[in-house]
C-alpha cells in the first residue's frame, strides 16, 4: 500500500502542473482485492471563536474518480503558481479586509466543479446537544468532530453507486485516530452501505499530514464554517466560490436531528451514556484509546 506521507510535497515539484499525478499514486489501487472507484479527501474546521459548549464543527471535502482528481490537482497547482503561491492553508491567509486574495480564491473555487468533483460536507453545532452528554463518557464518542464525521460519511456513501467503493483520505489527527476507526468499522457493517453480497461501500481510510491533495478540502471546510458563522461576513463572501458547486451532497444538522443522533448513541452505548466522567477521567480514557491505536 502506498504511504501518502512519502509523496513529494509542493516544494519538491519542478513542474506542479505536469507532476500532480504523483500525489494520487496508490489511492485507487488499494485494497488490492477490491480497489475503490472513488476517493474522498476530507478536512475539518472548528469554530474556535466560540466557546466549546456552542461551536460549529465542519467536515468537508471533495469526492471523485481517478481522472477527476488528476485533473483537479494539475489545475490547482498551476493556478497557485499563477498567484505566486506553492500551497494553500486557509487559516494562514492574510489581507481579508483588502480583498487581497479575491482573484486567487475565485480561480481556485471553480476548479473542483470544473474537474468533475462532488462537494461533500457535514456539520453540527455542539451547543445543540451538549447538555445531553455533559460530564458523561458518551461525550468522547459524540463530540463535534465525531458527530460531523458520521454525517459526512453517510452523505458521501449515499452518493456511491451500488457495487462501487469509496476510499476516504483525511488529515492526520492523532487524538481522533482510535475513535475514528470505531466509526469506520460501524459504517462498514451498516447494511445501508453494503452491496447485496455484503461488501461494504467504504473500502478504506487513510490519514496523512496536510498536503496538496487536501487543500481543496481545506478551502471548502473553511468556507462552510464562515458561511455558518455569518453568511454576510467578508470572509464568507470571498470564500463562496468553492461552495458554488453544482455537484453537492451535504447536511448541516439542526438541533432536532442532532439530539436524535445522540439518542441513537445512547441506545447503542447505554453504559457510556449514563456513566459520569470528570475531565480528568475523560482525558485518561482518551489517552488509553490513543495507546490502543498505536499498538494496533
Amino acid at each position: 500500500m502506498a504511504n501518502l506521507a512519502t509523496f513529494p510535497t509542493q516544494t519538491h515539484l519542478a513542474n506542479p502542473a505536469l507532476e500532480a499525478d504523483c500525489f494520487l499514486d496508490g489511492i485507487f489501487e488499494s485494497p488490492h482485492d477490491f480497489p475503490p472507484d472513488w476517493a474522498l479527501m476530507l478536512t475539518a474546521y472548528i469554530d474556535e471563536s466560540m466557546g466549546q459548549d456552542d461551536a460549529h464543527v465542519v467536515l468537508a471535502g471533495f469526492m471523485g474518480n481517478d481522472r477527476s482528481w488528476n485533473t483537479c490537482m494539475r489545475k490547482w497547482r498551476s493556478t497557485l503558481a499563477e498567484h505566486n503561491r506553492t500551497c494553500l492553508h486557509m487559516k494562514e491567509l492574510r489581507g481579508w479586509k483588502k480583498d487581497r486574495n479575491k482573484p486567487m480564491l475565485a480561480a481556485l473555487g471553480a476548479i473542483p466543479q470544473d474537474s468533475g468533483l462532488r462537494l461533500i460536507y457535514g456539520s453540527v453545532n455542539v451547543g445543540d446537544y451538549q447538555d445531553l452528554t455533559e460530564n458523561k463518557f458518551l461525550a468522547i464518542l459524540t463530540d463535534g468532530y465525531m458527530a460531523a464525521l458520521h454525517v459526512v460519511l453517510e452523505r458521501a456513501l449515499s452518493s456511491v453507486p451500488l457495487g462501487q467503493r469509496l476510499k476516504v483520505v483525511g488529515e492526520e489527527i492523532p487524538r481522533y485516530s482510535y475513535r475514528r476507526s470505531i466509526v469506520f468499522r460501524a459504517i462498514q457493517k451498516d447494511p445501508r452501505f453494503q452491496s447485496h453480497s455484503g461488501i461494504p461501500k467504504l473500502a478504506a481510510f487513510e490519514s496523512q499530514p496536510k498536503s496538496s491533495i487536501l487543500e481543496p478540502a481545506d478551502y471548502a471546510a473553511y468556507a462552510k464554517l464562515q458561511q455558518l458563522i455569518d453568511p454576510n461576513s467578508r470572509k464568507a463572501q470571498l470564500c463562496a466560490p468553492i461552495l458554488q458547486n453544482r455537484l453537492v451532497t451535504g447536511r448541516s444538522l439542526d438541533k432536532e436531528h442532532s439530539r436524535e443522533m445522540i439518542a441513537v448513541g445512547k441506545r447503542s452505548f447505554p453504559l457510556l451514556s449514563e456513566m459520569p466522567a470528570s475531565n480528568a477521567e475523560a482525558s485518561k480514557l482518551l489517552r488509553h484509546l490513543e495507546e490502543l491505536e498505536r499498538d494496533a
